[in-house]
């Protein structure tokens, strides 16, 4: 991935300076240089009896405003127009020139690529940051689906656990209505218990009574006798 953004990034930078060079090329065609001289005059006329107008050096840049013969007429870039021989004049910056615009190009075409990678970097730790954050946000999901999947089987277990405990409830008040009964039935048959036990002291008092009454009888009837 990183070779095709640094692949991308020097086409990029190949077209920009291609597009550079077309438009630059254009704008310079009427512009030419004075060539690699000591010294180099321009006069007010063609000749060298016309008094000099400027002494240009080697780099210097003119306009050519017109052709004559060997001669040309240029302007200056304070505004002075003046004739100099025309095989001083070059579409071409010098040698000098050129190796000076091409270190200032090289530099800012450096400059430019370090601030491309500084950019690159910066986006690409962007991009790792974006990374951490995608993980860590599936990371979330995960255990927030897993939370939702226990929470379901979870509201399962309490509908089973309802239904169990209802059906205790249930089971729970028929007992207490069967201990109801249960403790009914044992009044009733205690009940029924101290009836019996009356009854048979009732009878026994009874019994006693008539067995007294009797023997006392029996007794009044031998003393009857012996008398």
């Amino acid at each position: 991935m990183k070779h095709t953004i640094w692949r991308n990034l020097f086409i990029a930078h190949m077209v920009c300076l291609a597009f550079f060079i077309l438009f630059l090329v254009p704008s310079l065609a009427s512009v030419f240089y004075i060539v690699p001289k000591a010294e180099v005059p321009i006069r007010s006329g063609q000749g060298r009896q016309y008094k000099i107008v400027a002494v240009l050096h080697e780099g210097t840049e003119v306009t050519l405003i017109e052709e004559d013969g060997p001669w040309s007429r240029v302007r200056l870039a304070d505004g002075k127009e003046g004739w100099i021989l025309s095989r001083y004049l070059s579409p071409e910056p010098p040698p000098k020139m050129q190796l000076e615009e091409a270190k200032n190009r090289l530099r800012e075409l450096e400059s430019t690529i370090k601030t491309s990678k500084k950019r690159l970097e910066d986006t690409q730790m962007a991009l790792n940051a974006c990374e951490k954050e995608r993980e860590t946000c599936l990371s979330q999901k995960d255990d927030i689906t897993n939370k939702y999947n226990l929470l379901l089987e979870d509201s399962k277990n309490i509908v089973t656990l309802k239904q169990k405990y209802e059906k205790q409830v249930m089971e729970i008040n028929n007992l207490k209505k069967e201990v109801a009964v249960l403790k009914s039935e044992n009044s009733d048959l205690k009940n029924d218990q101290n009836i019996r036990w009356f009854m048979a002291g009732s009878g026994v008092l009874l019994l006693g009574w008539l067995i007294g009454y009797s023997l006392g009888r029996r007794n009044r009837r031998r003393t009857s006798s012996l008398l």
